[in-house]
């Protein structure tokens, strides 16, 4: 059932779901992207009988039960094995976001939230609108009542103001990639009982392009994605057992307060079937009540923090500055 369900999620993320709703917005570009999934399919499917065929006509190249033994091995190394392969992530974004991305904001939308994490730096919120705004103004840059400050939600550049304070905002992709990498590791060990998969499972996360590219930038995914994985390791441990781990429930809630205030409707995406899933655990018993409040609590933090910085931006603690830009 769990193989089912997981082949239907695919296979739906693959399809135009937007283009079959009446009004709204569209994905015009589907047609584009499905030639390069297709073309992209064939090439890799084509790599792998290559392979196959070299690997059955010199057998040398692969012996039987290397990946075995390689995972074994994986699975014995435990907690330093996983801190062994973040620290292979971190070294592959740096090369990445050097070589590639020249360690600089690219996109307008890393552009816009690094000149938000230099203004948190300095200890301030917004800058004074200037007396000329048509030298300065951007995209994704808002002069809204006095005050300069930029679209997005504050916990993407307070994450890149930790860069900005040490002279280095192209390290806290790589960072954030190495502990995405160690946390989705330690996730995968608690959920899968088989090495292989378990290890082939970590290993094309960590090195996949996407995750590596965007790592590797100044964009906000990634470290959304880092807390995700931290409240996911932490829900597998807050009900692993009979009772309810309150301490786990609490970082449950903490990392998912923390997605919010870099990428609200991804959390909340997240946050919902988890809350959903804690209360019904509530019939349980008290401990899983007191995990069900717990979790709730870490969600406040950094939530109330995010919804603080709205309403001394925008005047209302439920505005973020791409709706006070762009309307709902």
């Amino acid at each position: 059932m769990a193989r089912l369900l997981a082949a239907v999620l695919a296979i739906l993320g693959l399809l135009p779901v937007a283009n079959w709703i009446a009004g709204g917005h569209g994905a015009p570009w589907y047609s584009d992207r499905l030639d390069g999934w297709l073309s992209g399919g064939a090439i890799a499917i084509g790599a792998a009988v290559i392979a196959s065929i070299a690997i059955r006509r010199w057998p040398h190249l692969w012996r039987d039960g290397l990946w075995t033994r390689v995972a074994v091995r994986w699975e014995r190394g435990g907690i330093r094995a996983d801190v062994g392969l973040a620290a292979l992530v971190i070294a592959i974004g740096v090369v990445v976001a050097h070589a590639v991305l020249s360690a600089r904001p690219l996109l307008i939308d890393e552009i816009i939230q690094v000149y938000q994490a230099r203004i948190f730096a300095t200890g301030r919120l917004w800058l004074p609108a200037p007396a000329h705004p048509e030298f300065t103004s951007s995209q994704h840059l808002l002069d809204w009542g006095g005050k300069v400050f930029g679209q997005f939600p504050a916990g993407g550049p307070a994450l890149l103001a930790l860069g900005t304070l040490v002279g280095a905002e192209w390290i806290v992709g790589p960072l954030a990639s190495a502990l995405c990498a160690f946390l989705f590791a330690r996730l995968v060990r608690r959920v899968e009982p088989r090495p292989g998969t378990a290890l082939a499972a970590v290993l094309l996360f960590a090195i996949a392009p996407f995750v590596v590219f965007l790592g590797a930038s100044m964009m906000n995914h990634i470290t959304t994605t880092a807390a995700l994985l931290a409240a996911a390791l932490a829900l597998s441990r807050a009900t692993s057992g009979s009772d309810a781990r309150t301490s786990d429930a609490f970082f449950v809630g903490l990392a998912l307060g923390v997605a919010a205030a870099i990428r609200p409707l991804d959390a909340a995406a997240f946050a919902i079937p988890t809350a959903a899933w804690l209360a019904w655990r509530g019939r349980h018993g008290r401990s899983h009540i007191k995990a069900l409040l717990a979790s709730g609590i870490g969600v406040f933090i950094p939530v109330s923090l995010l919804l603080a910085v709205n309403h001394a931006q925008t005047g209302d603690a439920f505005t973020f500055g791409y709706i006070a830009m762009w309307g709902r």
